[in-house]
Parts: structure tokens; C-alpha cells; sequence
């Protein structure tokens, strides 16, 4: 060899054809490598179409955490804020009621 790779026997043009090969033969052997071709492309086009799904389905998984993620977090605000609203309640009620007496006190 040269240094450059011989063309692979099954990708040879028909104007190649050794001797004695008859143009039935190069019919055939095209008809094959175009059928290869084709199946080659065919489960590449499958497999593209397989990540697409399951990119898909991943985004979509993530998409649902990410919801319930939200959810919980709104839930625990919400319970959060109720708790609050009751301190600052009790504290009010608390002052009021220390005013209050305050000025029965100092009413007499």
C-alpha cells in the first residue's frame, strides 16, 4: 500500500468491476449497497428519533419535579404565613390588652 486504503471491495463503482463481472452482477451489488445505505440511514433516523423521545420525556420528568418542588414550597409558605399572622396576633392582642390596663390604671 501507498500509504492511502483501498477502496473497500463492496463500495467499488461499477465502472470498477474486475474482469469477468457481469452488468448483472454490478445491478446486484448496487442494489445491495443501496439497500445497506438505506438501513444504515433508516436505524440512524430510529435512533435520533429515540433520543428525541426520551429528551423529551427528561425534560418533561424534570418539568414535573420542578412543579411539585413549586407546590411543596407553596404549601410551606402558606403555613409559614398562617404562623406569622398568629404571632403578630397574640402580640397585638397582647398590647391591647397591656393598654388596656394600663389606662383602667390610670383611670382609677
Amino acid at each position: 500500500m501507498n500509504g492511502m486504503m483501498a477502496e473497500p471491495e463492496w463500495d467499488r463503482d461499477s465502472d470498477h468491476d474486475e474482469e469477468g463481472k457481469s452488468d448483472d452482477d454490478s445491478t446486484v451489488f448496487n442494489e445491495l449497497k443501496e439497500t445497506l445505505y438505506r438501513r444504515d440511514i433508516d436505524a440512524i433516523d430510529k435512533e435520533l428519533k429515540e433520543l428525541e423521545t426520551n429528551t423529551h420525556e427528561a425534560h418533561n420528568a424534570e418539568v414535573n419535579e420542578l412543579e411539585m418542588q413549586k407546590e411543596k414550597r407553596l404549601e410551606q409558605c402558606k403555613i409559614y404565613s398562617r404562623y406569622l399572622t398568629q404571632c403578630v396576633n397574640s402580640r397585638f392582642n397582647k398590647q391591647k390588652k397591656e393598654s388596656e390596663e394600663a389606662l383602667a390604671k390610670a383611670i382609677g
